[in-house]
């Protein structure tokens, strides 16, 4: 009855409904296998938050910048030297392990962001020296990774994190964010929260585009990790040429958490610029050589940020 009277709204409720079970699931089975690493990390960090910078200070601070968000995915090969150019005009955010993958190529950001309590995001990171490079993290982020590192952080806090907003008697004028399925949408809230107004995507596949997991200096996997997500990816997903990418069930929930996310600032300018990646809904895709020109007008002193 319900397809005679409407199919297509019966298949994006069946959608809908089948996102909302996998994302329960999703969360369920997180909280089981990480729960009590997250407590460990939050307990450990707690001296951190009180020596590090709140991101509260830059509040609106970055008005009129514009902010590319780089992920890891494989496409980000084919942007690493418009991004190197860009580097002068826009904001470089590093989501999470993409870092190893700027650093590879000779591209050092301008902030990076991490939030993943797990060994492998501290595998990912304790062969880097960031020293010179500020970071933003949670308190739920794997505490090894800043224990040694004393200057240039930052950090924010997730709504859903009640053991920190506690202890730190954290007020409504800090920087709380909605706690996302991957840092992406983490950086999404603080470039925001800085008052950047158009945000770019690049490297954010989103998706599996190529036999490749990671972009080249990705180290904190082997490559029998590559095999095992691929023989996940039995979805498809459409690309932004308008072809199909392979997806896992959990990328795919990605991708429509980080929709959903961008779906709550329709008066924001959101541009997906990753060249191989999924289709993005709430963004418009253009190439990043058409980013980098649009703001060779907008220069930026090398230590701005």
């Amino acid at each position: 009855m319900y397809d005679r009277l409407d199919r297509d709204a019966r298949r994006v409720f069946n959608q809908r409904a089948r996102e909302a079970v996998l994302n329960y699931a999703y969360s369920q089975s997180l909280l089981q296998n990480a729960g009590m690493s997250w407590i460990r990390n939050i307990l450990n960090n707690l001296s951190v938050n009180l020596d590090s910078q709140p991101l509260n200070g830059l509040r609106g601070k970055l008005s009129g910048i514009t902010a590319v968000i780089v992920g890891a995915g494989p496409s980000l090969e084919k942007d690493i030297e418009v991004l190197k150019k860009l580097r002068n005009h826009a904001l470089i955010i590093a989501a999470g392990t993409s870092i190893q993958s700027l650093l590879h190529f000779g591209i050092e950001p301008h902030l990076v962001v991490s939030i993943d309590g797990g060994v492998p995001n501290y595998n990912a990171f304790s062969h880097l020296n960031l020293d010179e490079i500020p970071m933003l993290y949670t308190p739920q982020l794997e505490y090894r990774i800043i224990e040694k590192k004393t200057d240039n952080l930052i950090h924010a806090f997730f709504t859903n994190d009640m053991i920190t907003q506690v202890l730190m008697g954290v007020t409504q004028e800090e920087a709380v964010f909605a706690s996302t399925h991957s840092v992406t949408g983490t950086a999404i809230q603080a470039a925001i929260f800085m008052g950047c107004e158009h945000v770019v995507f690049t490297g954010q596949d989103l998706s599996y585009p190529t036999k490749s997991v990671y972009a080249v200096g990705a180290k904190h996997v082997d490559e029998g990790h590559h095999t095992y997500i691929h023989s996940l990816a039995t979805l498809q997903i459409e690309n932004v040429h308008g072809g199909v990418n392979q997806t896992t069930e959990s990328m795919l929930l990605t991708l429509r958490d980080i929709e959903d996310l961008l779906a709550k600032y329709p008066t924001l300018r959101f541009t997906n610029s990753s060249s191989l990646g999924a289709r993005i809904e709430n963004t418009v895709f253009r190439p990043l050589v058409e980013i980098e020109a649009e703001l060779q007008s907008n220069k930026l002193k090398p230590l701005f940020f």
